[in-house]
């Protein structure tokens, strides 16, 4: 199963509301209700994502915006 498959998809959602017949396709190692579960958590994420931001919640103190990423080593 493909993690690159899962992040176009998640990507595509996030850009276009949508998933291309292409991603389905690289997906198809899936099943039906994990597919359906990706969709689910993306949307799940992104409407709460807007609540937070419309309603002006801060992060905690000890909280960065952006992780430290410098160990990982890209795929």
């Amino acid at each position: 199963m493909s993690d690159r498959a899962l992040l176009q998809a998640t990507d595509e959602l996030t850009s276009d509301a949508f998933i291309s017949d292409a991603t389905w396709a690289a997906l198809d190692n899936y099943s039906e209700k994990q597919r359906m579960d990706l969709v689910m958590t993306v949307a799940q994420y992104t409407q709460v994502s807007m609540m937070l931001n419309t309603f002006g919640v801060q992060l905690d103190e000890d909280l960065t915006l952006d992780p430290d990423l410098s160990g990982i080593t890209p795929a």
